[in-house]
């Protein structure tokens, strides 16, 4: 059977081309996988939890011209399934992660007769199966996955693990953390393929799909190909295709010491119309950001620019002494999830569970659901609660 494989599209990021572009990319992905048996989302399909009402529409829209009249039978958690090729199994990634009850998800599943939204479990075809983990917390993906789903590859099928996480040494960001490593990875998979990092990659049996979009402007991830993947179980073939959008991303690096102001202007001249530029100035030589300001003037209505202006001594020194102090303020985020274990401590709660899935109650203002949870989680909760 032909599987797809697509993972961060990031839908509703941007404003104006930008955003038409990534739903134009989105839209290519749809056609180039239509004729699979099945698709697997590997997280971040939208780029928040709650994508607005047009990028819910747009989403709708280009998700269900995909359906054709052939169905496929399968199981998802051991229950058997029917649905209309491809059927579309969808992870979320940590840009739409909602653990309530309801998400963005769920609706998608009763508009679209052929999406399922699969958080973490099995999807068993005839001839392969594929264990699934969606997006949780760094710090509690290795227990997580080793605990709640524990894969284990079935003799006599095609097995193939399927994530959406940091895996070390490979990181999204080096300031993020991992408690995945490709040492800690399960064994004897066909296949792992991973969500999260934008850029596409092969280390041995692992695969990082890479994104269909840009959305940091970074270097490497805009020389990185971006596309999606069919997957052939019956002999493993892997067959990347390749994705372009309407819009032209550039990075471009210019030393302050070797061009003036007007030969930057010169530059920027020659990039054709809708183009979108990163445009990274560097040197000993000071750029002023009035100059900059007014070089994005006279562009706006040409290119979507983009500068980092690493060029002022004084703007590096001021840098370095703002992030020093910001080292030493605690995040909100991080005072009410101190906050948080204070209490769970104070009333003898444990709390080595996922924290973040009662900090995201407590933000939400879900007192109850917050209790209902921790209730549900503690073994010590018997001597409190009768």
């Amino acid at each position: 059977m032909k599987v797809g494989l697509i993972s961060d599209c990031h839908l509703g990021y941007g404003e104006g081309k930008i955003y038409e572009d990534n739903f134009f990319r989105f839209e290519c992905a749809m056609e180039k996988l239509k004729n699979c048996d099945a698709i697997f989302i590997l997280g971040d399909l939208f780029h928040t939890k709650f994508p607005d009402e047009e990028t819910i529409l747009n989403t709708l829209k280009i998700l269900n011209k995909v359906k054709r009249d052939e169905k496929i039978k399968f199981k998802i958690n051991d229950k058997e399934v029917e649905s209309f090729k491809p059927a579309i199994i969808c992870m979320h990634g940590n840009h739409d992660r909602k653990i309530r009850t309801k998400n963005i998800f769920h609706v998608l599943e009763e508009a679209i007769k052929n999406f399922f939204y699969l958080p973490i479990g099995k999807v068993e075809f005839d001839d392969s199966i594929f264990f699934v983990m969606s997006y949780v917390p760094e710090r509690y993906a290795f227990e997580i996955l080793r605990k709640n789903l524990n894969p284990i590859p079935i003799k006599g099928k095609r097995n193939f693990l399927l994530l959406h996480q940091n895996i070390y040494p490979f990181l999204y960001s080096q300031k993020e953390e991992s408690s995945l490593r490709i040492d800690n990875l399960p064994k004897n998979f066909d296949y792992i393929f991973d969500g999260h990092i934008h850029l596409k990659y092969q280390y041995n049996n692992l695969i990082f799909l890479g994104s269909i979009t840009i959305t940091q402007l970074k270097k490497e991830e805009i020389e990185s190909e971006k596309g999606v993947y069919i997957l052939d179980t019956e002999n493993l073939n892997l067959k990347f295709e390749k994705i372009e959008g309407k819009l032209k991303y550039y990075y471009l690096e210019i030393n302050s010491d070797e061009k003036n102001e007007n030969e930057i202007e010169k530059i920027l001249e020659k990039f054709e119309k809708d183009s979108v530029v990163k445009l990274r100035i560097y040197g000993n030589r000071e750029i002023s950001d009035k100059f900059l300001k007014l070089l994005s003037k006279k562009f706006e209505e040409k290119l979507i620019l983009k500068i980092q202006n690493d060029t002022e001594t004084k703007t590096i020194e001021r840098k370095i002494l703002i992030k020093n102090e910001l080292k030493e303020i605690e995040s909100v985020d991080e005072l009410i999830k101190n906050r948080l274990i204070e209490v769970l401590e104070k009333f003898g709660f444990k709390h080595s569970f996922d924290l973040d899935k009662v900090f995201e109650f407590l933000i939400d203002g879900d007192y109850e659901s917050a209790y209902d949870f921790i209730v549900k989680e503690q073994k010590t909760l018997d001597k409190f609660v009768k």
